[in-house]
């Protein structure tokens, strides 16, 4: 089992920095049709109309070239990684932590 916390950077449709733009249109075009197509249905969780359609509301559009305004890119860096191994007797855990240096030390601590 992991347990990470770090900062989050959400790259979304008006990201400004055109470097991250880019990072996002690659992550884009690495995935599959039928995900991208997934982008461009209709609200997960609302209820269905009874006389809705599932061919057209699950398979179109084709999906774009350019990514959906409904993709965003999630960019973690970690900052500390807690790391149990649950099969162990006695289970076994270590708490990584990222120094100012850029270097990670672990430490054994109780599970």
């Amino acid at each position: 089992q992991f347990r990470i916390r770090g900062e989050l950077q959400i790259i979304a449709w008006d990201e400004k920095d055109e470097k991250k733009s880019l990072w996002r249109e690659d992550q884009w075009n690495n995935i599959s049709s039928g995900m991208k197509q997934s982008y461009e249905w209709p609200s997960p969780g609302v209820n269905r109309n009874s006389n809705a359609n599932d061919q057209t509301d699950f398979l179109d559009p084709t999906p774009s070239e350019r990514p959906s305004p409904n993709f965003a890119l999630l960019l973690m860096t970690p900052k500390i990684v807690d790391v149990v191994k649950l099969r162990e007797k006695p289970q076994m855990r270590h708490v990584h932590k990222l120094t100012r240096e850029g270097h990670w030390n672990a430490q054994r601590v109780n599970p």
